[in-house]
């Protein structure tokens, strides 16, 4: 693990996902009626990992991630914020004030983050250079492999 973070450098291995489409209730001649599940790396699992309590542990001790933002942070989860929504609603409609909501979700956003731009801006963060070219190269050259009925495209 030290040796891949020291060099920036994530292993072709732990690149690649075998993906398994898994049938959903409905028609399995329609593709939409199936839920891919990717099967990667342990290694690189663990790896993941503990890239990802590093970027936390740094974003927020920098606070650099908005107070608002409840999905994906330790110790916060939706939940959470259903409750101080509705403890702010209550208290708009006790004051007789107004409260408006508003909720985005975009479907597979990670999916469709342009990764230079991403890459371009992790600098101006502060963020160790080396964090950043290893998470350059961990979204470099990626690849998936479909296995359906035990064979691989």
């Amino acid at each position: 693990f030290r040796h891949s973070y020291v060099l920036g450098v994530v292993p072709h291995s732990w690149k690649t996902a075998l993906v398994q489409p898994i049938p959903k209730k409905g028609d399995r001649s329609d593709p939409f009626n199936y839920r891919p599940i990717a099967i990667t790396s342990l290694l690189s699992k663990i790896m993941e990992s503990i890239i990802n309590r590093q970027l936390m542990d740094y974003l927020e001790e920098h606070q650099l991630i908005s107070d608002r933002q409840y999905g994906f942070r330790k110790g916060r989860s939706a939940g959470d914020l259903l409750t101080l929504l509705t403890h702010r609603w209550a208290q708009a409609v006790e004051s007789r004030g107004e409260a408006l909501g508003v909720s985005l979700n975009i479907a597979n956003a990670f999916d469709r983050v342009w990764h230079k731009a991403l890459l371009s801006k992790l600098p101006s963060y502060g963020l160790p250079e080396r964090l950043c070219r290893w998470i350059g190269s961990f979204l470099a050259e990626r690849r998936v492999k479909v296995v359906v009925d035990g064979s691989c495209s």
